[in-house]
């Protein structure tokens, strides 16, 4: 299993493929949490892969980013993709032409919330009235990563 293994810490090939190896790594243990019905657990799996994808999107196009941001930032922002800027990097790269991002940013994070709020019939605390309206989702995305991963592998 790749999780154990340290990050590179040059923004590199190396690191580029350490990202989309987490993220299917990830993905990996979120079917597994879904299938022994552990909703909540599988919703922070699939957004710890899409953390790890948008980390291999950084990496990607980490010279057409340099006009938004420092060298320094840029490679801080490689190396955590913390959460609190993941909307932010999103539409980043989607200025420089990964515009379907943001959306599936925006699911994500909504699963993030689901991880640690629950289900919430009123939508106040949660974007979802219930685990399974959550198990959607999390299936979705983690597709949407598979899919991705192989896309970003081939070239």
């Amino acid at each position: 299993m790749a999780l154990s293994k340290p990050i590179p810490k040059d923004i590199t090939e190396e690191l580029f493929r350490y990202r989309l190896e987490q993220a299917e790594e990830e993905v990996k243990l979120a079917k597994r949490l879904l299938k022994e019905g552990f909703i909540r657990n599988a919703a922070g799996k699939a957004f710890q892969a899409w953390k790890e994808l948008l980390g291999a999107y950084i990496v990607k196009h980490y010279e057409d980013l340099k006009g938004f941001y420092s060298e320094e930032k840029l490679k801080k922002l490689a190396l955590l993709v913390p959460t609190t800027k993941m909307k932010e990097i999103s539409n980043k790269l989607a200025q420089v032409g990964e515009r379907e991002l943001t959306a599936w940013t925006d699911k994500a994070l909504s699963l993030h919330r689901f991880q640690y709020n629950g289900p919430d019939p009123d939508l106040a605390l949660s974007d979802y009235r219930s685990e399974e309206e959550a198990r959607e989702d999390i299936e979705i995305l983690i597709g949407e990563i598979e899919r991705r991963v192989r896309e970003l592998r081939k070239g």
